[in-house]
């Protein structure tokens, strides 16, 4: 049945928001506030909503403040201040599953088969440790670039939102005790579920083209146009995301046509639950403001 992988995937999509969105909802917790897992569903939706227009998922910290203060009365600041955090652990850990995705790209244009999982399995563990018991530096890495934050973004948070809140970021930390080593632990757990279950729904797509590719390379290929399609910082990294997926399929020997055709379908599921969620939520909390 042609239709069945497409249920599939977007029952898979459906989980991987959920899954993001228990994430979110345990750092708020850490944080003090009792979001219920529903507020945060709606919450996480609307934001990656927000992501498909918006640049580097700016529009994700001003949606969030508003829908947080509206669905669960969560001060502007504090979801703010959760959403950094958020991103900043999923972007650590999508620059481990980078490294070591271009390690394994290498190691298979040099045709190397024997023991190299076991190379990347130690890297990962290195680069993962760095993380887990050197926080601090990776947060004062990244608190180099907060100039880069565009006028626009500071302007829409203005009213609520006091820029030395935003600068004060890293003192936070300590308050909330968010880098407490368990709490750490925790959160990368979840995230990296995530991210095992995520090229499932690219993975059950190809079956409609009755197209053989393994979860390892479907994780490769996924993993791998989805980190270059933020880096490139273009909204829903549209465009990037969608030629990188395309040129990693088509050297598979598979044609243009079906190439095209799946790339169009992956969008659509991915994309689909989001909206279904999030744009009733836009509306209400427009209609609140």
């Amino acid at each position: 049945m042609i239709y069945a992988p497409i249920i599939y995937a977007l029952a898979v999509n459906v989980v991987c928001i959920v899954i993001l969105s228990y994430k979110f909802m345990l750092v708020l917790h850490y944080m003090g506030e009792k979001l219920t897992i529903s507020y945060s569903i709606a919450i996480v939706s609307l934001g990656q909503v927000l992501s498909y227009i918006t640049p580097l998922n700016l529009g994700v910290l001003a949606v969030r403040s508003v829908s947080g203060k509206i669905l669960a009365n969560v001060e502007p600041k504090k979801m703010v201040f959760a959403t950094l955090f958020d991103q900043w652990l999923e972007l650590l850990a999508q620059v481990v599953i980078l490294a070591l995705l271009m390690v394994s790209v290498g190691f298979k244009a040099l045709k190397f088969g024997f023991g190299y999982s076991a190379v990347l399995f130690v890297l990962a563990i290195i680069m993962m440790a760095f993380i887990f018991y050197k926080p601090e530096r990776s947060i004062n890495f990244i608190l180099k670039f907060k100039s880069l934050i565009p006028g626009f973004l500071r302007k829409i948070l203005r009213r609520k939102i006091n820029s030395k809140d935003i600068v004060g970021f890293s003192e936070q930390f300590e308050s909330y005790k968010l880098l407490e080593r368990k709490k750490i632990l925790v959160l990368l757990s979840v995230y990296i579920i995530f991210v095992l279950v995520y090229p499932l729904i690219f993975y059950l797509l190809l079956d409609i083209f009755s197209i053989s590719l393994s979860y390892i390379n479907s994780f490769i290929f996924v993993w791998l146009s989805y980190i270059l399609g933020r880096i490139s910082g273009i909204p829903g990294g549209l465009g990037a995301r969608d030629v990188s997926l395309a040129g990693l399929i088509t050297a598979q020997g598979i044609g243009i046509g079906s190439v095209v055709m799946i790339i169009f379908l992956y969008r659509i599921v991915t994309m689909l639950p989001s909206f279904i969620i999030g744009i009733p939520l836009l509306f209400y909390c427009k209609n609140e403001k």
